[in-house]
């Protein structure tokens, strides 16, 4: 006889003699419910061969639950027929996703989902070593446990075709599959919900079909918590089987999870329970130290247990429908409540389970050191400041520009000051936060927002666009302590009403515990997503002008620039538009995106921006010829720089004209010479301090177009050989191939002369180079 049809709950419903008036009703809910479980024993038994690293889902698994079910609910639960059916459906559906056959069009069926298209680029952007193989099985694995659940609740109305044409489904008969199909389907599916949607989101009742007995109401509340719980419970060796576990050639978490479940003994009443609620789980063999990691998986699984014993019992007591739907009998685990404890009936050898986990004694300090000068740096903290938290906003409307093409994104800095005291705000219209982002990844200090899975339940498909977020690390936003007594953060998102703004609070600086406050705050426009507010430290002084260059020998005075000038430098390469909105309330634009640099004059004033604003009027000669000079650099249609290939050399670090950025946003506003490019190029990032790589972002095919175009741009050799001789010099320090200019001048006793393709000779440039021309490829300038 199967399993299941031992057990109570079966005897006490469908597997009860019915009486002569229900014989049909009892006939039509057991011959249908045999069926469905052939089915679904034959879906299931796919699993397996999708996801080999899964300890058993197959019919085993599900008959199963009707045993660990029946010891949760205890003697004589109510379970009527119609309940038993709904139960036992939704036993079978809750896991059958999670094969290719479960979803329309199979693999590539599920392949053409968002939310694998989502996981493949997750993985992709994380396992550079992977072959393309593994990261596609891998993002099967990952897609199927988001989607199993959801897929679940729709299993119970889809159909199969046969080769004949037929259309076969899991439920057989039409009258059950209209009446329960959705129901089953939800139950299904709910083993992933919270136990407050549980709660709220199905229906309290649902009443028999009219050839019925009135009796055989459903309540699927108690259903669901009762799918819940006995799946949560089995965790023996049933589902690990031993030879099989010879046959798997597992590593990591997948062989911890089948270790933990074979040595695991099946449920049972704690008999020492003076109370008879608690179930205990004990181990057939000790885990060694070797196996210690198995131990605490088995440990955390029956946690889930006691917390699902736990919270399915307080819903069902607080219900109205307590009397005739009552808590199960079952309420805890044994030896849940600590290592100590579970170690007593899970046994261990050789090792000691404890509750001692890695703390940080001062994690505000630490927060505040690794998130500050100590990994970005003393000097420019408030560039440092406002450049991260532009990067947040520039990634948050670059995300809603990829969901709306037609989005006009845009940041806006505001500098308000109160007497001596000044308060810097970053203000975006980008996808904005909800609350459980704003409370969870945005203060979970090393964990980008962007590479979690919440980032792809709130934006499904986003990841697998063209979208690409300049933040990987998660700790920009707390750089903010650098610089600020005070600060906060309001947040909703973009589809979301201006009634949803949740604020964090930081009234006295970093603090683990902030203040959450609904609501927006003051000035918080109706086309604002985003906002912070940092309110500076008094030391900080007036950010009006900042200083870009201190003091001290090498340098003649401090250089400070207007914040306008230092915004236009820190974006000189960013996709979004930038406003500064000065203490006077005077609105200007900073910054505008390099694509939309498409005339001469655009290009010049932008330039003139960074460099030498106080010039733009009147000119300077060599920013002059340089700008007419500036072309983009472009890949797969993003612009990735803006620049001209640099031909002269000043004598003193007295000028900004060349500006390397990473995600558009530069490390540091300094004062140089103007060193192989004038304008912006783009770079990889080499850490979370922002300095970049050798690599040009754009790649060097892209930077090789923008270079041969530059070669045709240049002025005559013969007119100014020195020109030429300093683009042979930028081309080699750009790691471009110098040889089809390569112009040499060559000190001699009476002067200079030029020289083509010398070898070891003195570049007679400012820089004094020297260069090694072994091959084309190895032109190298040293200082």
């Amino acid at each position: 006889m199967d399993s299941y049809k031992a057990t109570g709950l079966w005897g006490r419903s469908l597997g009860n003699e019915p009486d002569s008036a229900n014989e049909d009703s009892y006939s039509l809910l057991k011959g249908t419910y045999k069926t469905f479980r052939e089915r679904a024993a034959a879906l299931t038994s796919k699993i397996a061969e999708a996801l080999p690293n899964l300890t058993i889902h197959d019919v085993t698994h599900l008959d199963a639950l009707w045993e660990t079910a029946d010891l949760i609910a205890g003697e004589g639960y109510p379970l009527n027929p119609a309940e038993a059916f709904v139960l036992g459906g939704a036993i079978l559906l809750h896991d059958s996703a999670l094969c290719f056959e479960a979803y329309q069009g199979g693999q590539a069926g599920l392949r053409a989902t968002t939310e694998w298209k989502d996981a493949f680029a997750s993985i992709e952007a994380r396992s550079e070593t992977k072959s393309l193989t593994e990261k596609e099985d891998d993002a099967d694995f990952a897609a199927m446990r988001v989607l199993h659940a959801a897929q679940a609740s729709e299993l119970a109305l889809q159909s199969w075709i046969t080769p004949e044409g037929e259309a076969l489904y899991l439920i057989e008969s039409h009258e059950l599959r209209k009446h329960y199909g959705k129901l089953i389907g939800d139950i299904a599916s709910s083993h992933h919900w919270s136990i407050e949607d549980v709660a709220s989101k199905l229906q309290p009742q649902v009443n028999a079909p009219g050839e019925f007995p009135r009796e055989w109401r459903v309540d699927p509340v108690k259903v669901a918590c009762l799918l819940r719980c006995a799946d949560a419970a089995h965790l023996d060796s049933r589902r690990a089987p031993d030879f099989l576990r010879a046959l798997a050639t597992l590593h990591g978490i997948s062989a911890q999870h089948w270790t933990a479940q074979n040595w695991l003994e099946r449920a049972d009443q704690d008999t020492a329970n003076p109370q008879k609620d608690s179930i205990i789980f004990t181990s057939g063999k000790p885990f060694d130290e070797k196996n210690a990691e198995s131990w605490w998986v088995a440990y955390d699984a029956i946690q889930l247990v006691d917390r699902e014993l736990a919270s399915s019992a307080a819903l069902l007591e607080r219900r109205p429908q307590a009397a005739i739907s009552p808590p199960f009998q079952m309420r805890r685990v044994t030896g849940a409540n600590s290592p100590t404890a579970a170690s007593q009936t899970i046994k261990t050898v050789g090792w000691t389970p404890r509750a001692v986990e890695i703390h940080v004694g001062n994690l505000e300090g630490l927060i505040s050191k690794l998130g500050g000068e100590k990994l970005y740096g003393a000097e420019q903290s408030l560039l440092i400041v406002l450049r991260e938290l532009i990067q947040n906003a520039r990634d948050a409307v670059a995300a809603r520009s990829a969901i709306d093409p037609s989005h006009e994104g845009w940041i806006r800095v505001k500098h308000e000051a109160d007497g001596h005291r000044h308060t810097l705000i970053v203000e975006d219209n980008g996808v904005g936060m909800s609350d459980r982002v704003i409370t969870g990844p945005l203060l979970d200090f090393g964990a980008s927002f962007w590479a979690s899975d919440l980032a792809r339940r709130e934006f499904p498909g986003l990841l697998s666009g063209d979208y690409l977020p300049v933040g990987k690390f998660g700790i920009g936003f707390y750089s903010i302590f650098m610089v600020a007594s005070a600060a906060s953060i309001a947040s909703r998102r973009f589809d979301a009403g201006h009634d949803t703004v949740c604020q964090v609070k930081f009234p006295n600086g970093l603090s683990l515990r902030p203040l959450i406050v609904t609501g927006a705050p003051l000035g918080f426009g109706y086309d604002t997503s985003t906002r912070v507010t940092i309110q500076l430290k008094a030391d900080e002084g007036n950010p009006a002008t900042i200083a870009v260059q201190k003091e001290r020998p090498g340098y003649d005075i401090e250089r400070r620039l207007p914040l306008s000038q230092c915004l236009a430098i820190l974006c000189a390469g960013l996709d979004v538009t930038v406003e500064l909105v000065d203490q006077r309330g005077t609105v200007s634009t900073v910054h505008r995106p390099l694509s939309e640099l498409d005339t001469a004059e655009k290009r010049r004033d932008w330039l003139f921006d960074i460099a030498a604003p106080d010039k733009k009027a009147s000119g300077d000669e060599i920013l002059d010829a340089h700008a007419q000079r500036l072309r983009p650099i472009v890949k797969d249609g993003r612009t990735l720089g803006m620049a001209a290939l640099s031909i002269r050399r000043l004598g003193s670090r007295s000028a900004i004209g060349t500006v390397i950025t990473v995600g558009g946003l530069t490390g540091a506003v300094a004062l140089t010479d103007l060193s192989r490019f004038v304008g912006v190029i783009d770079y990889e990032p080499n850490s979370a301090k922002r300095d970049p790589r050798l690599d040009a972002a754009a790649g060097s095919m892209a930077l090789e177009t923008w270079a041969t175009e530059q070669k045709k741009l240049l002025p005559d050799r013969a007119a100014e050989p020195l020109a030429w001789c300093i683009a042979t010099c930028s081309l080699a320090d750009l790691q471009i191939d110098p040889i089809e200019i390569a112009t040499f001048i060559i000190r001699d006793e009476d002067g200079f002369s030029v020289l083509p393709r010398p070898s070891g000779r003195s570049c007679l440039c400012k820089r004094s180079c020297i260069l090694s021309v072994s091959s084309p490829k190895s032109y190298r300038s040293t200082p």
